[in-house]
């Protein structure tokens, strides 16, 4: 983390591969005792491998995909797309080693996308349990 930051800022810098959030959903939470790769993929309808490559980060979500966990409820298809863009800046600007430099209209905007994805994460087991 950059010294002084906040970790909301080092988290709009530094996003993480939306796979593991993927992987989240996938856990046990209290009575819904979670599946594997194979049943997730098998519920979205693509590959075990695909889906094992988003979940490591080696893939990134494809719009097919985040219209598949749209339609089971996993968060929306617009949120799964944010995220892999954010990931795919960040990892670009990493590459290119060109700084960080966000306006504060933006860093407000994504700190509040931040906090309704966090909302969404919290509505979603529910109605992952119904799928």
């Amino acid at each position: 983390m950059i010294a002084g930051a906040s970790p909301q800022a080092w988290l709009v810098r530094n996003p993480p591969h939306p796979g593991r959030r993927i992987a989240a959903r996938m856990e046990p939470l209290d009575d819904y005792p979670g599946f594997s790769i194979a049943e997730a993929a098998r519920k979205l309808g693509v590959s075990r491998g695909y889906l094992s490559r988003v979940i490591r980060g080696r893939s990134p979500v494809s719009l097919d995909l985040a219209m598949k966990m749209d339609a089971l409820g996993w968060g929306t298809a617009e949120n799964w797309m944010k995220a892999q863009a954010r990931y795919d800046v960040s990892q670009e600007r990493k590459r290119r080693k060109q700084p960080y430099a966000a306006a504060p209209a933006v860093v407000a905007y994504e700190r509040m996308m931040a906090e309704h994805e966090a909302a969404d994460r919290e509505a979603e087991p529910e109605a992952a349990r119904a799928a």
